[in-house]
């Protein structure tokens, strides 16, 4: 009899222990298959953030290419700027030039104003002088003609 209960709890043992390893076979199938969803959705998530990171370095591509572009336009505005200070600066040069050149004819112009008055007043001076010397020469005509009169009448 002792026998027969070792037998039938060794049986029980078996059979609980076949259930155990059922349990454990299933867990582990569980187990498992989460394992395998868990490495499916981390991959997934991988693969998201790789186009992700592909997407942010295209536009970081663009905006770096955007960026060269600006600077090259900067540095072509900095270049006509440049340009168009320095035909500014030969403009001023010449625009001083021509000041400095009408200036001068201004001088000569006044200069020339004054010899003018100057040469119109001796011009007058000379009128003056000639028609007092014509004057005087006709006086000195005519008294000589009468003085002429004068000797022929006493002839």
């Amino acid at each position: 009899q002792d026998l027969r209960e070792q037998y039938k709890e060794a049986q029980e043992t078996i059979v609980n222990l076949n259930n155990k390893i059922v349990e454990l076979e299933k867990f582990m199938e569980d187990s498992q298959l989460g394992h395998s969803n868990l490495i499916k959705k981390m991959e997934e998530d991988v693969s998201a953030k790789k186009e992700q990171i592909q997407h942010l370095q295209e536009e970081k591509t663009k905006k770096e290419n955007r960026l060269i572009e600006v600077e090259e336009k900067m540095a072509e505005g900095r270049q006509l700027l440049n340009q168009r200070e320095q035909e500014l600066n030969t403009m001023r040069k010449i625009m001083d030039e021509k000041a400095t050149t009408i200036q001068e004819l201004n001088e000569k112009l006044n200069s020339a104003e004054k010899q003018l008055e100057a040469a119109k007043s001796q011009q007058e001076d000379w009128k003056s002088d000639s028609a007092k010397e014509m004057e005087s020469n006709r006086a000195e005509s005519e008294a000589a003609q009468e003085r002429i009169v004068e000797l022929e009448s006493n002839y």
